[in-house]
């Protein structure tokens, strides 16, 4: 490994790391100032909204990565592309998203939890948040990862920044919302400016490369969104069987669950391009032996946090989030599962991303919708807990089927040449 490659894998963490204070420092003081209710709401119109960008995303950041990493002159049109791909389909998948949740509320049923207008706020964040997302990803096709550090950063001092600008204000949900829409805006504006280098691309929309990008990408496309909403499904049961209020609760208790999953998820990011230009009878044991290091670094994790959070948590988001200790105690499994999937995946990817991922995918998130709405009314936030434990071990057991039926077909190959 050059002193290049460690540079960018060591820059690279630490960005990731430094930019969950911004997510963080919103978490809290949307928690403290909105109050478990408006808290929950907030959580519900950024869940519809991340929803919303995996479902129009299409698998264009996958494949924008790969298109312009072969073919730098692209850059332009992937761009225009791109943004034109935000711009439409974000905006009218997050509709969908909105119609879906507030089917009942909107149809009138007497039991609907009110959100108001505030949801609507979703057809604003997604098509920017998908556009972030495909700038950065562009960044890291074209050898610019510090552009990617820079921006990932920027975008979460930003949120910071704004959700701070309102709470001195003394705004309420829609103005914290709004921040978060105004720090995404923002970013794209300067990943844009940074990409571009004042370079205005024809911008006219390139069918033909848009439709090799959604061939090169469609597996991974649909493992990606399978696999967000397996985990997101319990907000809309949450939403819909018990309230806001433990909504509210819960979105705290997941909020710490994505900044623990952020150690495992980085070293698959960086294990991916490794396992590709790994010779195919070594990439078993490079992903065996990282997996026996995520698994124990994560237990060791999962024990300590669990030691402090009954201390930690009152002095960070207030006895109103009392309810959340022991929700994010009971969400630490999956976060463990959730570990182990993302270096297994890696594997599995490698290998040419089989159907299999995807079905294991597909079966993980209707086990979560099944048992999310089946156990929410009567158990809250448990009950999607237990959610996504059941849905995570299934998938980790049939991801853990498909890479070892993978590793042995290519032993045998192996053995016969």
């Amino acid at each position: 490994m050059t002193t290049s490659s460690r540079f960018e894998i060591i820059s690279t963490l630490a960005a990731r790391a430094f930019a969950m204070i911004g997510p963080f420092g919103v978490s809290i003081l949307t928690a403290r100032l909105l109050g478990p209710e408006d808290r929950g709401r907030y959580f519900f119109v950024i869940a519809l909204a991340q929803i919303a960008a995996q479902l129009a995303g299409l698998g264009l950041h996958a494949s924008n990565s790969y298109l312009v990493a072969a073919r730098r002159h692209l850059l332009g049109r992937l761009v225009v592309n791109s943004l034109a791909v935000a711009a439409l389909l974000g905006p009218l998948a997050a509709l969908l998203a909105v119609g879906v949740a507030l089917g009942p509320e909107l149809m009138g049923h007497p039991d609907a939890q009110p959100t108001g207008p505030a949801a609507f706020m979703a057809l604003l964040i997604a098509p920017l948040s998908l556009s972030v997302l495909y700038l950065t990803n562009i960044a890291v096709g074209v050898g610019r990862v510090q552009l990617f550090n820079g921006l990932t950063v920027l975008s979460g001092m930003l949120a910071l920044l704004a959700a701070g600008l309102v709470a001195a204000s003394g705004g309420g949900l829609l103005a914290y919302l709004a921040a978060a829409a105004a720090a995404l805006a923002v970013t794209a504006t300067v990943g844009l400016a940074y990409l571009l280098r004042g370079n205005m691309p024809d911008l006219a929309f390139d069918i033909p490369l848009f439709r090799e990008g959604i061939a090169y990408a469609f597996r991974a496309y649909l493992a990606a969104l399978l696999g967000f909403l397996q985990l997101r499904i319990g907000v809309i049961a949450l939403q819909y069987n018990a309230g806001f209020a433990d909504l509210g609760q819960f979105s705290v208790a997941a909020q710490i669950a994505d900044a623990l999953v952020l150690v495992p998820s980085t070293v698959g990011l960086l294990l991916f391009p490794n396992l590709i230009r790994a010779d195919p009878g070594d990439r078993w044991r490079a992903t065996m032996t990282t997996l026996r290091g995520v698994s124990l670094f994560m237990a060791a994790l999962s024990i300590v946090v669990g030691a402090l959070l009954p201390y930690a948590m009152p002095l960070i988001f207030g006895r109103a989030y009392d309810a959340a200790i022991w929700l994010t105690i009971a969400l630490l499994p999956s976060v463990f599962l959730v570990s182990l999937q993302s270096v297994l995946s890696q594997f599995v990817a490698a290998e040419g991303f089989p159907w299999g991922q995807v079905r294991a995918w597909l079966i993980g998130f209707l086990i979560a919708a099944f048992l999310s709405f089946a156990l929410s009314g009567s158990y809250a936030g448990y009950g999607v807990v237990a959610a996504l434990i059941v849905s995570n071990l299934v998938v980790f057991l049939l991801l853990l089927r498909e890479a070892r039926v993978l590793q042995i077909r290519r032993s045998t190959d192996k053995a016969t040449t």
